[in-house]
């Protein structure tokens, strides 16, 4: 495994569980569990940073050139993943986090569309990126 692979691999790593860390500490907060606060709003900062890591992770892999190549809906998955993290970083200077929340749901779900309709990953991957997709509708 060369460096690049290594970085590349422990970012997304890194960023996949920020993300999933910060999901469910948001989750706990929104339903009121362990005496958490109501107020989830200032996660979706971290929220970006976990997902622009895995962008990141993921930039030099050969699924940036697949997605491309894959036509329009390809193309579309691509921006939308690369511009969900920003747009959920700067709800910390505006607080309306919905565009970051929309651009990145659309962005899994075309994602998967892509995924399983060209059946760029092993089955298995295929499925998790199709829940990844699920739940972000959630």
């Amino acid at each position: 495994m060369d460096a690049i692979s290594m970085w590349s691999r422990l970012s997304a790593l890194l960023g996949a569980v920020l993300f999933a860390a910060g999901g469910a500490t948001m989750g706990s907060m929104n339903a009121g569990w362990f005496g958490l606060e109501r107020d989830a709003n200032a996660l979706f900062p971290p929220l970006g940073v976990g997902a622009g890591l895995v962008v990141v992770g993921f930039a030099r892999s050969s699924l940036t050139r697949r997605l491309h190549e894959a036509g329009w809906l390809g193309r579309a998955a691509r921006y939308l993943l690369v511009v969900a993290p920003v747009l959920l970083i700067l709800n910390a200077v505006v607080e309306f986090a919905i565009f970051g929340t929309l651009a990145l749901a659309f962005g899994l779900i075309s994602l998967a569309v892509v995924v399983v309709r060209r059946r760029l990953f092993h089955p298995g991957d295929r499925l998790l990126v199709a829940l990844s997709a699920i739940g972000s509708i959630t």
